[in-house]
C-alpha cells in the first residue's frame, strides 16, 4: 500500500512538473512574472500546490534538524556544589586605619543550581543561581606609634544569593570555557577584637556593631569545564556592607545600576546575533566594567548618588572547584 501511495505521489509530481515547463517554456520573452529564482527555494511560490509544498517542508526539516551529536542543553538545573578558597582585604574609609589591612585567607561554599546550553554551534551560554556561604578572619595591623604596636580582629561570616551568567566557547565534547558575572545580595556579621585597637578605629569599628547587616556584590571571573561534572574557577569578588540600610535609597542606587547593565545586556544581544565569537569577551567586560566603576563610586557614598556613609568593603581574589550532578 505504501509503495503505491508513494507511486502516485511521484506521479503527479512529475505530471505537475512538464506542465509547469511546459508553461515557462510558452512564456512571452518579456513576462517572468512567473518564474522563480533558484536562490529562492524555500520562499513561498505565487503558485499554491499542495504536493509541492509537502515535498519543500519535508527538505527544509531534514536540512535543518539538528544531529543527535550536538548537544543544546550540556547542564539544565543541574545541582552544583562549589568549594574556595581564596585571599580577602577589607577596608573602611581609606585614611580611617593606621595601615593597611592584612590579606588573609577566605573559606567559601555554593549551593545552588547550573544551566549551560549552546547559544550558538560554538558559543556556549551559562547562568548559575546560587547561595553561598563564607568565613573570613583577619587583623588589622598599625605601624608602631612609639611604646605599642596597635591591631584589632575581625571575623567576618557572609551569607548571600547569587546569580552569575555569562557566555564562553565550547572546546569539544563536555570541555568549555566562560567567562561570567555575578551579582547578588547578602547578609553580614562581623565581630571586632577591641582590646589592642585605638580610639579612631574603634569608633569606626562600633558603627557595624554585631548585628547582622545587610549589603551587596559582584564578582567576574572565568570558569573551565574540564569534563561532565567538574569546573575549576578563578574570580574576583567584591562586596559592601552596609552601617544601615535605607531603603529607598538602597532602591534608587541599585535602579540605576540595573538600567546601566540593562542596556549592556542589549548590546551583547546584538553582538550575538552579528558576531557570536565575541559575545563572551564583550559581556564578561562590559558587565564587570559596569559594576568595577559603580563599587568605586560606592566605597564613599554607600548608595551612590545619594548622599550617605561609606560602606565596609571586602575585596577577594578565590580559586575554587564545581562539582554538577
Amino acid at each position: 500500500m505504501k509503495r503505491k501511495l508513494l507511486l502516485i505521489i511521484l506521479i503527479l509530481m512529475s505530471c505537475y512538473s512538464s506542465v509547469l515547463a511546459y508553461q515557462t517554456e510558452n512564456l512571452p520573452t518579456n513576462d517572468t512574472s512567473n518564474v522563480s529564482e533558484e536562490n529562492d527555494f524555500f520562499e513561498d511560490d505565487d503558485v499554491n500546490n499542495p504536493l509541492l509544498d509537502i515535498f519543500t517542508s519535508a527538505l527544509r526539516f531534514k536540512q535543518y534538524k539538528p544531529s543527535k551529536k550536538l548537544r543544546l542543553d550540556f547542564y539544565k538545573n543541574s545541582p552544583t556544589i562549589y568549594l574556595g578558597y581564596g585571599v580577602t582585604n577589607h577596608f573602611y574609609e581609606r585614611n580611617t586605619f593606621t595601615s593597611k589591612i592584612n590579606n588573609n585567607g577566605i573559606i567559601d561554599i555554593k549551593l545552588g543550581s547550573t544551566d549551560l546550553y549552546r547559544a550558538t554551534s560554538n558559543v556556549v551560554e551559562y547562568d548559575n543561581d546560587y547561595l553561598s556561604f563564607s568565613y573570613a578572619e583577619n587583623k588589622i595591623n598599625y605601624e608602631e606609634n612609639g611604646y605599642s604596636n596597635n591591631h584589632m580582629g575581625l571575623r567576618h561570616f557572609k551569607l548571600s544569593l547569587n546569580n552569575s551568567d555569562g557566555y564562553g566557547w565550547n572546546l569539544g565534547g563536555n570541555s568549555h570555557i566562560v567567562l561570567f558575572h555575578s551579582s547578588g545580595i547578602n547578609w553580614n556579621n562581623l565581630s571586632f577584637d577591641y582590646d589592642n585597637a585605638d580610639s579612631a578605629s574603634i569608633k569606626s569599628a562600633k558603627i557595624f556593631g554585631k548585628q547582622l547587616r545587610y549589603g551587596r556584590g559582584f564578582a567576574g571571573g572565568v570558569k573551565i569545564f574540564l569534563v561532565n561534572g567538574v569546573a575549576i574557577s578563578a574570580e574576583y569578588e567584591q562586596t559592601m556592607t552596609f552601617p544601615r540600610h535605607l531603603f529607598w535609597k538602597d532602591l534608587g542606587a541599585f535602579i540605576i545600576e540595573a538600567v546601566a547593565q540593562g542596556l549592556s545586556t542589549n548590546f551583547v544581544d546584538e553582538v550575538l546575533d552579528s558576531s557570536p565569537k565575541f559575545a563572551p569577551v564583550i559581556h564578561f567586560l562590559l558587565k564587570n566594567g559596569i559594576s568595577y566603576g559603580f563599587y568605586e563610586l560606592y566605597r564613599d557614598k554607600m548608595n551612590w548618588p545619594f548622599k550617605t556613609t561609606p560602606p565596609l568593603m571586602n575585596k577577594t581574589y578565590k580559586i575554587g572547584i564545581d562539582f554538577i550532578f
